[in-house]
């Protein structure tokens, strides 16, 4: 059985305690109303928070390369659930972390979140937006080691972490058989990075239970397209396979409906209709916070499905602070104690100017970074333009082994032009998308901000092995390039002897192996396909 012999920390004990609403489920004119209570989990132990984010750790964290990793780094908001849970299981295991912060307007909890992570984490980055503080550091949407460091992605969405899901639906499918709560028609979850809905998505499937999950998104579009979920649960299933635990049973993409319709002003702002949500769950003790929990009531209230069995999985930690020092802000970035420290009502740019602004240094950025090439005299290119050719021949004098003559590096952009040229029209497009994005790319990878080609060659060469190193698309950027220029240096004669070639057989006299000659063809001979019968005979 998965439940059985898939590793763990051992930090999910028994099961979290179903809660019946019926008097809420008739007013809301369901069939009827179930709390999941993960908001109970590990409450025994008592140094963990709760909260179905330790279900994730609970799998990911016993896996390699985090369980025998020196130290963990992960990122968040100023009070994200994830890293205060992060930072109990670095409390609980000994084991140093990093936490990244980036900034949403705070409460009272997520203050307590930000204290705990705060007096857990061995060092804090901050930056005021998602942008400037991922856009330098792309490594942190990732999964795995970076050196010493394993990197927890985040909302620590990655497959093992959602295997932790699964066993959770495998959990609840348990209580539905003893009797605890009728079979869900529905199952309401909040949506911030997928994992939580891909992995119950998964468990329920495999337990056999028909419920359709109904994921409330508290994050941008941008940042949760169908897609992404889809592609979450193929890794899911894969990984679950090659650890030996395949999954027979057909998982429905169908069966879950995302919900976007309560985000409100975006990720981290509550909206009226979640904070009035989690005063109405206060009432009757559960500990909904209004940015996620908050937002998937709020979409509960707002289209309760008539007659249906609902089941609401609460996901935040237990009510109450966390343990933290009581010097724990001294602990903070210079940046983010002085914007705590602000007024609330300290007048500040309007989103609206921000964007305005934004727009026009964009465009005055994009006219700077795309004029100013130097000319190439003769350039005559078929499908490369002056600019880029100038990029290439950049590329080349930081990638490849020193030239054996001044001129093999300015080569390199006509062998590639000859290349592309007889590519499909798609390809070719796409070429030029990607010598652009990396020409261009360097203010998001390594905050210069000048484009690639005016970096020296050993900032160039720097720059390409960092996007080689953050994987997915970067790395494959990176290679792309990096054997475009491979293939148009090589092409030179000169360039020969420093790999050991001695170029092509057929061309002058040269010693031939005995075996080659068998296979030159006659003179005035003719491909087979283009004899006639006749001449054959």
């Amino acid at each position: 059985m998965i439940d059985r012999s898939l590793s763990r920390m051992g930090w999910i004990g028994e099961a979290s305690p179903l809660l019946e609403a019926p008097e809420q489920a008739g007013e809301l004119g369901l069939g009827s109303l179930t709390f999941k209570r993960d908001d109970l989990l590990g409450a025994a132990a008592g140094a963990l928070p709760g909260g179905t984010k330790l279900r994730k750790l609970d799998v990911l964290l016993a896996q390699p390369p985090w369980r025998r990793a020196e130290r963990w780094a992960s990122v968040g908001a100023i009070g994200s659930g994830h890293l205060s849970t992060l930072a109990a299981a670095s409390r609980l295991t000994g084991r140093p972390f990093d936490a990244y912060l980036f900034w949403t307007p705070p409460s009272a909890r997520t203050l307590e979140d930000l204290a705990a992570t705060a007096t857990a984490a061995e060092r804090l980055v901050y930056s005021a937006r998602r942008a400037t503080l991922i856009g330098p550091r792309p490594w942190l949407l990732g999964a795995g080691a970076r050196g010493d460091v394993a990197i927890v992605p985040p909302g620590a969405t990655t497959a093992p972490a959602m295997a932790g899901l699964v066993l959770a639906a495998l959990e609840l499918a348990a209580q539905v058989r003893a009797g605890l709560a009728p079979p869900p028609d529905r199952l309401v979850v909040p949506l911030g990075t997928g994992g939580t809905a891909a992995g119950l998505l998964v468990g329920l499937a495999l337990a056999g239970l028909p419920t359709r999950v109904h994921a409330v998104a508290t994050v941008e579009r941008l940042l949760s397209p169908r897609r992404r979920l889809a592609r979450l649960v193929r890794e899911l299933l894969a990984w679950l396979a090659a650890a030996g635990h395949p999954v027979d049973a057909a998982v429905d993409l169908t069966r879950l409906h995302l919900d976007r319709a309560h985000l409100g002003r975006g990720y981290g702002v509550p909206t009226p209709a979640s904070l009035a949500a989690v005063d109405l769950a206060r009432a009757f003790g559960l500990p909904l916070e209004p940015v996620y929990s908050g937002k998937a009531l709020a979409a509960l209230r707002a289209q309760a499905p008539r007659g249906e069995h609902v089941l609401f999985w609460v996901t935040p930690r237990r009510a109450g602070p966390l343990p933290a020092a009581p010097d724990w802000r001294d602990r903070l970035p210079p940046a983010l104690a002085r914007r705590l420290a602000a007024p609330a009502d300290a007048p500040r740019l309007s989103r609206r100017r921000v964007l305005v602004g934004g727009a026009a240094a964009l465009a005055l950025g994009a006219v700077v970074r795309t004029s100013g090439y130097p000319d190439r005299p003769g350039w005559r290119g078929r499908t490369l333009g002056s600019w880029q050719a100038h990029v290439l021949a950049a590329l080349a004098e930081a990638l490849l082994p020193p030239a054996p003559d001044a001129g093999a590096f300015a080569q390199v952009p006509a062998a590639v032009d000859r290349f592309v040229a007889g590519l499909s029209p798609g390809l070719r497009a796409e070429i030029h998308l990607l010598v652009g994005a990396v020409e261009h790319g360097t203010p998001l990878a390594d905050l210069h901000l000048r484009r690639l080609s005016n970096l020296s060659p050993e900032a160039r060469r720097a720059h390409l092995e960092g996007l080689a190193a953050a994987g997915g698309l970067r790395r494959t950027m990176a290679r792309g390039l990096r054997d475009l220029v491979m293939l148009g240096y090589y092409q030179q004669d000169a360039t020969w002897p420093a790999i050991g070639y001695g170029g092509p057989w057929v061309r002058g006299p040269r010693p031939r192996p005995p075996h080659y000659e068998a296979l030159v063809a006659p003179a005035g001979a003719l491909p087979r396909a283009l004899v006639r019968p006749e001449e054959a005979a």
